[in-house]
């Protein structure tokens, strides 16, 4: 983990961007790295913010120009957003994120839509 950013796969096609703690401009390069790293890692991203305690528009920035790179080839980004209200929430609710990007109330959820996705795109037409 860089900083509070750590990139897992959920599976072969999911990259997973967590972000733990406190992420701001002060953070730009590590969070740069990160949102990188799984767009070229994964067709699809989930970003984790389950653990993040504030986030500034840097990380926005990064949210919407990540979603832009996946979705030009294809792909899906999707937010994971902490259970419990807190300065996140709140910032994604001041700026109307679930308007912008599918958000999510857990990993699990979002995780989750990633397999709704799929099994709809399978049934017969």
């Amino acid at each position: 983990m860089l900083n509070g950013v750590e990139i897992t796969m959920a599976s072969a096609s999911i990259a997973v961007i967590s972000l733990r703690g406190e992420h701001d401009l002060a953070g730009y390069g590590p969070l740069r790295t990160g949102f990188a790293r799984a767009a070229i890692h994964g067709a699809n991203v989930i970003v984790d913010l389950s653990d993040c305690e504030f986030i500034d528009s840097t990380v926005i920035s990064m949210l919407l120009r990540t979603e832009t790179i996946v979705a030009r080839d294809g792909g899906r980004l999707v937010v994971a957003l902490p259970a419990e209200q807190n300065a996140v929430t709140r910032a994604a609710a001041l700026i109307n994120l679930a308007e912008l990007l599918p958000t999510y109330a857990s990993f699990d959820a979002a995780f989750a839509s990633f397999q709704t996705a799929d099994s709809i795109d399978a049934q017969p037409v």
